[in-house]
């Protein structure tokens, strides 16, 4: 009871503490709501961790997401800071809850990111990622990865709302989730998990999710000279993983990799078909699904017209 009591009474300070003071009293409260760490027992430590920190810690982000364009210019280092530091504590919950406080955080301000903002919040999942990494319990370092997946995977999911008028929109850049250079960095950040990730579902998940940022990257002629050799390390990777561990579900990344193929213009098809066509056809040897034997064929009609061997019908 203790507990609920103390996190239903964190949760009616910290609303009325956004409501009722100025973003400036945060200098004196929204730091030193961790000092329940002097605990001086390990199970009382443990415990209030997971009690009354991991609630504090949602507090915390929420007052300062409500005051975002005031607070980041000071404290947005100091708050990822405290994310980090909730991975130090090697407590899964607290570590969960601070991957889903930077996912919550980027999501509520991303609009009004710049580009130190953005670069602040990429060092941020890479050290979350480190910490993790090096807690040496494989608990923590599963569960962050896959928070991390899905956090990464929600930024990409929004749409960011454009600032020029409905005339001017037929730039598709307009409707990235972030900038260029961002999703650049964030192929970095799911190959990263894609290649080491513990968990085989993270891994895949991360992996599909890559590809799928770098074919909608390279369609984009700004992005391509530079996501080209990215994209042909990614393709390899995931048909070396199928034919390495061919299961039913390891077949989605083969289905992305000639999808994804398939749907680039003829000088760029010819520039990836060079990498993965002998990948595939080791495929044809493994026993695999109907539908993608049927992409197989599609790719195979396509690269044989290109090299003049097949004619269109």
């Amino acid at each position: 009871m203790e507990g609920t009591s103390s996190r239903t009474g964190g949760k009616v300070s910290f609303s009325s503490f956004k409501n009722e003071n100025s973003p400036l009293d945060l200098f004196n409260v929204l730091f030193r709501v961790f000092d329940g760490l002097k605990l001086p027992e390990a199970v009382e430590r443990r415990e209030w961790m997971d009690t009354t920190c991991h609630h504090a810690l949602f507090a915390v982000c929420d007052v300062f997401s409500y005051y975002y364009s005031t607070l980041a210019p000071l404290l947005l280092k100091d708050m990822h800071n405290h994310l980090v530091w909730c991975i130090k504590q090697k407590s899964p919950q607290l570590a969960q809850g601070a991957c889903n406080c930077l996912e919550n955080l980027v999501l509520a301000n991303q609009a009004c990111f710049n580009e130190e903002e953005w670069k602040e919040f990429l060092n941020c999942f890479r050290r979350i990622k480190t910490e993790s990494d090096m807690s040496g319990q494989q608990e923590i370092q599963r569960m962050v990865e896959k928070e991390l997946v899905h956090a990464i995977e929600a930024v990409l999911n929004t749409t960011k709302k454009s600032k020029r008028s409905d005339t001017e929109t037929d730039d598709k850049l307009e409707s990235l989730s972030a900038p260029g250079w961002v999703l650049y960095e964030m192929c970095d950040l799911l190959g990263d998990i894609g290649a080491k990730a513990r968990a085989p579902h993270t891994s895949q998940q991360a992996c599909i999710r890559q590809l799928q940022l770098l074919f909608q990257l390279v369609s984009y002629d700004e992005f391509a000279e530079r996501v080209h050799n990215k994209l042909k390390e990614s393709c390899s990777f995931a048909l070396k993983s199928v034919l390495q561990n061919a299961t039913y579900h390891s077949w989605q990344l083969t289905q992305e990799v000639i999808n994804g193929v398939l749907s680039l213009n003829s000088q760029k098809f010819a520039i990836h078909a060079a990498t993965i066509h002998a990948l595939l056809c080791d495929l044809l040897i493994i026993e695999c699904p109907v539908e993608v034997r049927q992409l197989m064929s599609k790719y195979f009609m396509r690269a044989g017209m290109l090299a003049g061997l097949t004619q269109t019908s």
